[in-house]
């Protein structure tokens, strides 16, 4: 009989991370059937990441429930919430940065968890910890406990659902052009002219020079390419500041290594470059879904509300017909929402039928955009849709996306095309990999440099940015997909799962998650 195992992980409150940790661990469970995972949970994802992680709407072997335990962290989300697009002050029993710490320090001692639950595994030594990478405080936290028990090190991983072109290009060094070492200079220049904190950070991130900017497995690209948003789209202030922290904390001795949802097959130089600016080994797990999500599988059709509303608006529609709208649980141009504005109104006047959804917090849809909505019968406007069952409709043509890791590869698994509007972090670098996979086309016009001067692509594109020239090629487009040039796409995004899933049963991927097994297994007891 094997030796048990037991892993900490410690995902983030940010959906965007948590749906690929969750089906990350329920592989892991399954990949190694020694194993047992505590999760960490912030309150506000506990329930919907034990949802993902049981799969419990596929038909497909799930984890043994005996061997996952969870614990939900009593404390207020990092992330706040907002209003209007404003931020709103909530109050709470203390941060998850404050109180996370309490909760590893009773799991590493095998500690009794006190109201938090029994510790079903205070038996078995946890020997390998896998935690968020924007969850910052967690390597000093993790040396500190090690320190003051006189415990035996064991692997640490930093956890980010990216490429690792991605990776490079947002924390690599000065010397690789990592966007955010650049940042990091620049902000402590600013701040030595005697410029307050907060101003120095906002003047200092996204201050391309029009630098050539080569990452490897990219093609070259200015420096203000990779935010190309920005201007629409500011991040907020403790993204940035998460951010600035987030550079020095995945350099930690403490740190074992990085694990990556890219995959190895795709980006081969990049994970070497990775592993050579970072001195960590790289561990490219690649897409997790689970099986039955492979075979194409979505689970029991929703039937209530606006879910409801959705399926009987994909099913009056002929194949490949209809676009899909969302830019994701974050991201919305909230500076320039009139951009919102021209793709709506493009796909009306072209006779598009679409779905369109903004579960962003930060979304302010303007009164014309509602009332369009309202007016016009091939629009379907929802908050929230199931899009696991939209992607995987027939009469979906293509997908208008912002490009984040959960929503590429969704797309990816129902061979659905995209139309990429990235706004930045690894957005870029993913629908730059969907492009050249002949998956995707990017636009261009409704480009947003924080720079107004920045007005060319390196490929050599001169970003006009009117409405006229936005709604011309929004027309191009819309035709592009729903034409032939659509259908090789789909071809294309077939091709990308292909590699996928070879990659998961045989390759990289494979090889990935039997490296985490290994890790516990060589660590001293």
């Amino acid at each position: 009989m094997p030796e048990p195992k037991h892993a900490i992980i410690i995902p983030t409150s940010a959906w965007g991370h948590v749906v690929p940790m969750a089906h990350f661990c329920q592989q892991l469970l399954l990949h190694h059937r020694n194993l047992h995972l505590t999760v960490l949970l912030a309150p506000s994802v506990a329930v919907r990441f034990e949802q993902q992680v049981l799969a419990l709407d596929l038909k497909t072997a799930h984890p043994e429930p005996e061997r996952l335990q969870r614990f939900t962290v009593v404390a207020t989300d990092e992330q706040p919430k907002f209003r209007d697009g404003v931020p709103v002050a909530t109050k709470g029993p203390g941060t998850l940065k404050e109180n996370i710490p309490i909760y590893l320090e009773k799991l590493l001692v095998s500690a009794d968890m006190g109201a938090a639950g029994e510790n079903k595994f205070a038996g078995i030594r946890p020997r390998l910890i896998i935690y968020d990478l924007f969850l910052t405080f967690v390597p000093n936290t993790f040396t500190t406990i090690l320190e003051h028990h006189k415990l035996p090190p064991i692997p640490l991983f930093a956890f980010f659902p990216c490429p690792a072109a991605a990776t490079l290009s947002i924390f690599g060094s000065f010397e690789t052009r990592g966007s955010r070492a650049i940042f990091r200079q620049q902000y402590e220049k600013e701040m030595a002219g005697g410029i307050e904190s907060d101003v120095a950070l906002v003047k200092a991130f996204g201050s391309g020079t029009g630098e050539v900017i080569r990452m490897p497995d990219m093609p070259d690209m200015y420096d203000y390419e990779y935010e190309p948003m920005y201007a629409a789209f500011p991040w907020p202030l403790y993204v940035l500041y998460n951010q600035y922290d987030a550079f020095d904390s995945i350099r930690s001795p403490s740190v074992t290594g990085l694990i990556s949802t890219g995959v190895g097959e795709i980006e081969p130089n990049a994970v070497k470059a990775v592993e050579k600016d970072f001195g960590k080994r790289c561990l490219m797990v690649g897409p997790q879904y689970p099986e039955a999500v492979w075979r194409g599988e979505t689970g029991t059709r929703p039937t209530d509300g606006d879910a409801k509303r959705v399926m009987a608006f994909l099913d009056a529609h002929p194949p490949h017909s209809v676009a899909y709208l969302s830019f994701g649980s974050m991201f919305w141009p909230y500076e320039r929402p009139e951009i919102v504005d021209y793709l709506v109104e493009s796909l009306i006047s072209n006779r598009v039928p679409f779905i369109y959804t903004q579960p962003s917090e930060l979304a302010c849809p303007s009164p014309a955009l509602l009332e369009m909505f309202h007016r016009e019968p091939e629009t379907c406007f929802v908050i929230f849709a199931p899009q696991w069952h939209v992607l995987s409709h027939p009469s979906l043509g293509f997908f208008v996306s912002h490009c984040g890791n959960n929503s590429v590869y969704e797309a990816m698994l129902q061979g659905v095309p995209i139309v990429a509007i990235p706004f930045g972090a690894d957005q870029p670098v993913l629908a730059s990999q969907l492009i050249r996979a002949g998956a995707a086309i990017e636009l261009e016009q409704i480009k947003s440099f924080k720079d107004p001067s920045s007005t060319r692509l390196y490929s050599g594109v001169d970003i006009i940015g009117t409405e006229e020239a936005i709604k011309a090629e929004l027309a191009g487009v819309w035709a592009k997909m729903l034409g032939e040039e659509g259908d090789s796409m789909r071809r294309g995004m077939k091709r990308s799962k292909d590699v996928c899933e070879k990659s998961r049963r045989e390759g990289s991927s494979w090889l990935a998650m039997e490296a985490v097994g290994e890790m516990i297994s060589v660590c001293s007891v």
